[in-house]
């Protein structure tokens, strides 16, 4: 019996001495991680808008919205930071899009952990630069076509999944930034 008090005090002792550590960490670490998110997000807004000089949030309860000025401070257009269902697991990405709503400028992806060798491959500017130009009326579509119409991108290979899934975060997301814009004159 006194070895199995002393036991359970033993592992009660490193339980609590742990959990304090790892609360000491994770309030360490907190801060960097907002940190480093926030620098993440402001090199998306430029890859995805190249022309843009700043950009500045805009409040929406909706959606992470940004405005996009260039040099001359004119809107050159908006950048979503947007969050869906991907095959896995969630998918994270700054969708840059023209003034007008009329045509995508690019994609970033900012969180996936898709498969390794297939979806995964939503990262690479093969497949990113797909969306570079391209037209969002009706809708973007994906397609296995090698030759897909403008408001087409050719899915990955054994991943369409994942790529259905990049489209339609963009297409529902595009929604919300019409009715926004529609709404408020954005």
């Amino acid at each position: 019996m006194n070895t199995v008090l002393r036991m359970l005090s033993t592992l009660t002792a490193i339980g609590i001495l742990s959990g304090g550590f790892l609360s000491q960490v994770s309030d360490w670490a907190a801060p960097q991680i907002e940190k480093h998110m926030q620098e993440a997000i402001r090199r998306a807004v430029s890859t995805v808008h190249p022309g843009g000089a700043r950009s500045e949030k805009v409040a929406a309860d909706s959606l992470e919205l940004y405005k996009v000025f260039d040099a001359e401070d004119l809107l050159v257009g908006y950048a979503m930071n947007v969050t869906g269902n991907g095959f896995s697991d969630k998918i994270t990405l700054m969708v840059g899009v023209s003034e007008d709503l009329e045509s995508i400028s690019g994609i970033e992806i900012l969180k996936q952990t898709d498969t390794p060798g297939l979806g995964a491959k939503i990262v690479e500017p093969e497949f990113k630069d797909k969306f570079k130009n391209l037209l969002t009326a009706p809708q973007v579509a994906v397609t296995k076509k090698e030759n897909p119409a403008p408001n087409e991108i050719q899915a990955i290979t054994a991943a369409t999944i994942t790529s259905k899934a990049v489209v339609d975060i963009v297409n529902t997301h595009m929604d919300i930034l019409r009715k926004l814009k529609t709404e408020t004159g954005l």
